[in-house]
């Protein structure tokens, strides 16, 4: 059995997935995977942290930052046993800044290395990091890790039979939930399969294929097109380039009054970028909060709006 369980910077998730562990079949072979490589004073102290939490649990630990596949070597009978990986967004940033791999090598080994050691095991808990929200913009770098990760969680929470999200110390289940209407709003953090769930989405109900407008492309395609279905994707990039709320939702207003004329299905795709530390320029503080504005009122109007977290929609509406 594998469960997922994401979460935010010190939102419990690491402390409900321990709770999962000890609550299983296996109390006398737990075993701690840990990722984090003790960078300086504060990440000894944090290491320290979670030693002491484990404390008394029956976890043995096992320190493994990269190469996670040999990790379960030295165990006997591993299949009945259960582990805990703590974490994976710390495993593929030691595999692509300490062994140097781009992003898809990233991507790929942190997958394959992760699943080899979950399908030995009889129960595994798999943590990791939800860093997509805050709607900064970072150096390539730092971006093609966001990607690789954002890879990394789209493919694990797949294969997972139980996937969560902790907020506060609440674990959600997150279950794949649908819905389709005229107008659907799909929002979710950066990179995780907002576009890719939408196009499964519009290749099951039409035989044409969609128009797609985005950041280069801003005009509705010319009445009586075979295009069904209009798809504006990067909505957040898109209001970018309006100077104020009111000529961004002018624009909006006349995608959603041309597409009701003309009978096409319109679906808006936006990344959620009001979550992370409040930026210092005022330009990037007045864009998250006149995208967040206006998804609020999109998300009223729309027949349905759907939430996707690690590439598993959820139905908000």
């Amino acid at each position: 059995m594998i469960t997922f369980i994401c979460g935010g910077s010190g939102s419990g998730k690491s402390e409900y997935a321990e709770q999962l562990i000890l609550s299983g079949s296996c109390p006398d072979r737990r075993y701690y995977i840990a990722t984090m490589i003790p960078y300086g004073e504060e990440g000894r102290k944090r290491i320290e942290r979670h030693v002491k939490l484990r404390e008394g649990k029956g976890f043995r630990t096992i320190e493994c930052p990269t190469d996670l596949s040999g990790a379960l070597d030295p165990i006997d009978c591993p299949e009945s046993a259960a582990v805990l990986i703590e974490c994976v967004s710390n495993l593929a940033a030691n595999e692509m800044f300490e062994n140097h791999l781009n992003e898809k090598e990233t991507a790929e080994k942190t997958i394959r290395e992760v699943l080899s050691v979950c399908r030995k095991v009889q129960h595994a808990v798999i943590v990791s990091n939800n860093i997509f929200e805050d709607g900064n913009a970072y150096d390539e770098d730092m971006t093609a890790y966001l990607r690789a990760l954002a890879q990394v969680n789209r493919k694990l929470a797949g294969q997972a039979d139980e996937i969560y999200e902790v907020t506060a110390g609440i674990p959600l289940r997150i279950d794949e939930q649908k819905g389709s209407g005229k107008m659907d709003l799909v929002i979710g953090g950066f990179a995780q399969g907002k576009l890719e769930y939408v196009m499964e989405t519009v290749d099951k109900i039409c035989q044409e294929p969609a128009a797609l407008l985005d950041e280069t492309c801003t005009e509705l395609p010319e009445k009586g097109s075979a295009a069904p279905v209009v798809i504006v994707d990067h909505l957040h990039r898109i209001l970018q380039k309006y100077p104020d709320q009111e000529t961004a939702e002018q624009w909006i207003c006349q995608v959603i009054e041309g597409c009701r004329r003309e009978g096409r299905r319109l679906i808006f795709i936006c990344d959620e970028v009001g979550n992370g530390v409040i930026p210092l320029e005022a330009s990037q503080r007045q864009f998250r909060e006149t995208t967040g504005r206006i998804l609020c009122k999109l998300a009223k109007e729309a027949d349905h709006v759907t939430r996707i977290f690690c590439g598993i929609p959820q139905l908000l509406k």
